[in-house]
């Protein structure tokens, strides 16, 4: 049975336990995460970072490997944040995520608030708008 995992708890720990250092270093130290390495401009801010890490965890299910560094890196703020997942498919809580999800599903339930409305009608005069 696959894990269901608690993303905002991930990456409430991820934020909380770690500097924006810490986990460049990890995504660079790491062979498994060296895409998200690549992915992180000099701006990226910690919570940029972290969406990074929890998308690429998901997609090549690396969770495990990612929640067992960050324990031994940072285990009183681990212990703070638990639970990260679970084995039981019976949970509704939408925290929950399981780690057979689509990519669609998987940047919806990553990006925690609505995307801004972005006025096309200011540059193209058809006063539509889109999300972007």
């Amino acid at each position: 049975m696959p894990n269901r995992y608690n993303l905002k708890n991930i990456r409430m720990f991820l934020t909380e336990g770690f500097s924006d250092s810490e986990l460049r270093s990890f995504c660079f130290d790491h062979p498994e995460f060296e895409p998200v390495y690549h992915q992180l401009s000099e701006s990226s801010g910690k919570s940029e970072i972290v969406r990074h890490l929890v998308e690429h965890a998901y997609g090549k299910e690396l969770f495990d490997f990612l929640l067992a560094w960050a324990e031994e890196k940072n285990s009183s703020k681990y212990k703070k944040h638990q639970p990260y997942s679970t084995p039981d498919s019976s949970i509704s809580n939408d925290d929950y995520k399981s780690d057979k999800r689509t990519n669609d599903n998987l940047i919806e339930s990553v990006i925690t608030s609505p995307a801004p409305l972005f006025d096309l009608g200011e540059f193209m005069g058809s006063g539509g708008a889109i999300k972007i």
